[in-house]
């Protein structure tokens, strides 16, 4: 494990993480778990590691998997506390299972996109996907008070920090792109950001 750089990354993290994405959880489908997790060893100093814990979207979303992470989190940097209340779950056999969100709502689809017609725009969509395709990792790491300051300025206007993060990177994408670019479609998990006509 090595320390960040001063453009805040971590080249062997980096090297793990994308080694590790690019990796299916096809091999030993059934019999084998839909996660992994990688310890990191820091030859600098005997008592520092960090765990990579590596998950399919299958075995739960994207909130669900935050919050085991930060539950994890917690019990790797408080050993003492692994046993307490706060990580044990019990269910009554009386208690029913919340019905799932399809049976609450019947989740209509809108019949017209929100999104512009790319035809109409000279769209930017980076170079052809070929197969097989592997997927590259680059980290950055933040500063703690540029982090309290983002994440103040998402609830100053009511917007998601995991929403955010998607859209400024793909506005500094679009900004570094040619002038003649008009649009650029950027994909997401679960969501879509469409970023139309450069200002002249």
């Amino acid at each position: 494990m090595s320390s960040p750089n001063a453009g805040g990354r971590d080249s062997e993290l980096d090297a793990v993480l994308e080694q590790q994405h690019n990796t299916s959880f096809k091999a030993g489908y059934g019999i084998i778990p839909v996660w992994r997790l990688v310890i990191l060893e820091d030859h600098g100093c005997k008592h520092r590691s960090m765990a990579c814990f590596i998950a399919h979207h299958s075995m739960s979303d994207g909130t669900g998997l935050e919050i085991f992470h930060n539950a994890l989190h917690r019990a790797l940097c408080n050993p003492d506390q692994l046993y307490d209340d706060e990580y044990i779950v019990s269910s009554q056999p009386d208690v029913s299972i919340t019905p799932s969100l399809e049976e609450l709502h019947e989740l209509p689809i809108l019949p017209d996109g929100l999104t512009a017609n790319p035809s109409s725009l000279n769209a930017w969509s980076g170079t052809p996907v070929q197969l097989p395709c592997k997927t590259r990792y680059a980290s950055l790491s933040l500063r703690p008070e540029v982090t309290r300051t983002f994440n103040q300025m998402c609830r100053k206007h009511k917007v998601p920090s995991a929403a955010a993060i998607p859209a400024l990177v793909a506005r500094l994408l679009y900004n570094n792109l040619p002038n003649t670019t008009e649009s650029t479609t950027c994909n997401i998990p679960s969501a879509c950001v469409q970023i139309c006509h450069r200002s002249r």
